[in-house]
């Protein structure tokens, strides 16, 4: 999908190890596709290498889930977290006229609202969301501090036209 809404974010993953291993295991901590990484090379090697966001799915640890939508002219992130005594809130920050006519800034409790019909933002939960989104913000610098650094590249014109064939580049002026 390209919001960050739960129908659409939302996904159950199942796993089945070597022997049944923590067969029935229902994990209650927050988790993320960025966890399934530091899982596998764990079950694996035994370790999780430092440089792996995330955690692994099987120790405990319930931080708080990042989202990142860039598609399709939206431009949309996401922070599913706890607040204080467990409850479980999102904010999702979106840019101004995206296509999904989505609000810049949402506030859901996801404990008393998990169908995302009550957007506190707009009904006067100002601290709550001031202090979303400075956690928001602060999980967007802490996530970009591991991230893949962009590099552009040239390619040669027969793998342009190669991957021109495959569907992978498309020459708008051609159409």
């Amino acid at each position: 999908g390209d919001t960050m809404y739960e129908e659409a974010i939302r996904v159950p993953i199942v796993v089945r190890l070597p022997g049944d291993e923590a067969a029935g295991t229902r994990i209650p901590d927050l988790v993320g596709l960025a966890d399934i990484a530091p899982t596998i090379a764990r079950l694996v090697t035994g370790k999780v290498p430092e440089s792996y966001q995330g955690h692994d799915l099987f120790q405990s640890g319930d931080a708080p889930v990042l989202g990142d939508e860039q598609h399709v002219g939206n431009d949309v992130r996401s922070l599913v977290y706890r607040v204080k005594g467990g409850a479980l809130w999102k904010v999702i920050m979106a840019n101004e006229g995206n296509p999904r006519g989505m609000p810049a800034k949402s506030l859901f409790d996801l404990g008393k609202d998990p169908h995302e019909k009550t957007n506190l933002a707009a009904v006067g939960k100002g601290d709550d969301l001031r202090l979303a989104l400075e956690s928001l913000g602060k999980a967007l610098e802490e996530s970009a501090k591991g991230a893949v650094a962009k590099k552009a590249i040239e390619i040669d014109e027969k793998s342009k036209k190669h991957l021109e064939e495959l569907g992978y580049i498309r020459d708008d002026k051609k159409q």
